[in-house]
Parts: C-alpha cells; structure tokens; sequence
C-alpha cells in the first residue's frame, strides 16, 4: 500500500521540511511546557500515555486511569526520593527526570 510520501513524490524536499519544522516545533512546545511547569510535570504529559496501555482506546475511563497512574508515578518517585539516602532527600524532579529519561542505546554510526 503506498504511504502518502510516495503519492506527493513531486515534493519530497518540502514535505521532509516540513516534518521536520513540525518535529521541532512540537519538541519545543513540550520542552517549554515541562520547563514552565518543573520536571514534575513530565508525569503530566507522560501519564496520559501510560494510561491509554491500560485503558485501551476508550476516552471515558482516560481520565480517572490517567489521575491514578499520574498519582502513583508522583506516589513511587517520592518513595524513591525519600528511601534512597535516609538523613537527607534526593528532589523529586530528579527522579521523575531520571525516569522519564530517554533509553534508547545511540545508533553506532561504522
């Protein structure tokens, strides 16, 4: 089946532009949103997403299984922060950046 790029073959060199304007636009929105709103709300952008795992592509349980999930993120980040040196805590936003972190290994380029 052909993919919309190769029906629009006439403007390859614009359209790959214009996905990645649109990438970049949309990374720096969420950038500017987590950074506004501290490194807590990444759980707010990301649990969402972790609900609809569950939850599947209903919209009307989203809302409660994104608040429970949101909130046991929030729940097991303070635990971490609190348990991992006892006489004093790591911040919370350190672990949830920790967390929602990128895993992906780099691509070896040889």
């Amino acid at each position: 089946m052909p993919s919309r790029q190769d029906r629009l073959g006439f403007l390859p060199a614009a359209l790959a532009r214009f996905v990645a304007y649109a990438v970049l636009a949309g990374s720096v929105v969420v950038a500017a949103a987590v950074a506004f709103g501290g490194l807590v709300a990444f759980v707010g952008l990301a649990a969402p997403h972790i609900a609809r795992w569950f939850v599947g592509p209903m919209h009307r349980p989203l809302l409660p299984a994104s608040a429970l999930v949101g909130a046991s993120i929030v729940t097991i980040a303070d635990a971490i922060a609190r348990a991992a040196l006892p006489p004093a805590e790591i911040p919370l936003g350190l672990i949830t950046a920790v967390a929602g972190g990128r895993r992906r290994r780099p691509k070896r380029r040889w």
